[in-house]
C-alpha cells in the first residue's frame, strides 16, 4: 500500500503538515496534540474557522495541507495564506497522475481513511451563516491552462438551526450535496465537484469513515461544468485539504465551525 498523506495520523510529529486560511478571522485558528477528551488522541490537529465579514458569498476556510495548491501556495511555504509551514515536503505529488499508477499500471483503489469531528463549542448566530462542512478536498490542476478542478468530500455537512449547528439530513450519504459548477479564483477558472461521505450527527464526538473513492474521483473527470468537459490526461492531483469551512454562499451571516482531525490517510 502507498500511503500519500504523510504522518497521517499527526504523530510522532506534524512537520509534513502545513496549515492554510482563506477568509479566515479566528482568534486561534489550529492547534496541534489537542488534549480534549472526546477527540480520544492527543495526536491530532484542531482547525477553527471563522469567516471575517457578513457578506453573502464571503466563506471562511481552515484546513490542514500536504502539496501544493493550484495557485502554488505550497504546505512548505510560509505566506499570507499557509499560515503554518511544513518543514517536511511531500514529493509523492510531484507529477501525480488524476488516478496514480503502479507499473504503468493505473491503481484499483483511492481510499480515504478519515477520523473527524466538531466540537459543540461552534456556532452559526442566530441569523447565519446558513451551512458548514467538515471536509476532505482533493485539487488538481491543469498542465497548461489556468483551469483547476475540487472535490469537496463531506465527512459532515452542517446547517444553522437557531444559533446552533445541527448535521444537514435531506442530502444523501453516498451522493453529491450540490451540483456540479463552474467559477473563478485567482486567474484560474475552477471545477467544483461534491460528494458526501458521512453524516456527523452529534458534536464533540469522532467520526471515522473508510471507502473507496476511486469511482467518484472518476465521476468527477466525466461530469461536466457549466458546459465545459475535462479530461483525467490534463490534469495532476496537486494536494490534499482537510479542515472546516463556513458556506455563505446561499445566506449571508458569521459563524464558527471548530473541527478535531485525529486522521486523514489517503493511499492505494
Amino acid at each position: 500500500m502507498v500511503d500519500l498523506v504523510k504522518n497521517y495520523a499527526f504523530t510522532p510529529d506534524n512537520t509534513p503538515w502545513g496549515v492554510k486560511i482563506y477568509q479566515n478571522n479566528a482568534a486561534t485558528k489550529y492547534t496541534f496534540n489537542d488534549t480534549t477528551s472526546w477527540i480520544g488522541s492527543s495526536s491530532n490537529l484542531v482547525v477553527t474557522t471563522t469567516n471575517s465579514n457578513s457578506a453573502t458569498s464571503q466563506q471562511g476556510w481552515c484546513a490542514g495541507i500536504q502539496g501544493c495548491d493550484p495557485w502554488n501556495s505550497c504546505a512548505c511555504t510560509g505566506s499570507s495564506v499557509i499560515i503554518k509551514a511544513a518543514t517536511a515536503s511531500n514529493s509523492t505529488f510531484t507529477n501525480l497522475p488524476v488516478i496514480p499508477q503502479i507499473s504503468g499500471v493505473d491503481v484499483s483503489t483511492i481510499n480515504i481513511d478519515a477520523n473527524m469531528g466538531w466540537f459543540s463549542s461552534s456556532a452559526p448566530g442566530s441569523t447565519g451563516p446558513k451551512y458548514a462542512n467538515l471536509l476532505i478536498n482533493f485539487w488538481y490542476k491543469h498542465k497548461t491552462q489556468a483551469k483547476a478542478l475540487v472535490i469537496d468530500f463531506a465527512m459532515g455537512y452542517l446547517q444553522r438551526s437557531g444559533s446552533a449547528w445541527v448535521q444537514r439530513t435531506d442530502s444523501p450519504v453516498g451522493g453529491q450535496y450540490s451540483a456540479n459548477h463552474k467559477g473563478s479564483a485567482g486567474g484560474l477558472t475552477t471545477y467544483h465537484y461534491a460528494y458526501n461521505l458521512n453524516r456527523a450527527t452529534n458534536s464533540n464526538t469522532m467520526y471515522l469513515k473508510q471507502i473507496d473513492i476511486k469511482s467518484i474521483v472518476n465521476s468527477a473527470f466525466s461530469a461536466t461544468y457549466g458546459g465545459d468537459s475535462v479530461n483525467k490526461a490534463d490534469y495532476n492531483w496537486v494536494d490534499v485539504e482537510v479542515g472546516a469551512e463556513i458556506d455563505t454562499s446561499t445566506e449571508g451571516g458569521t459563524g464558527t465551525l471548530k473541527v478535531a482531525i485525529q486522521k486523514c490517510r489517503v493511499s492505494w
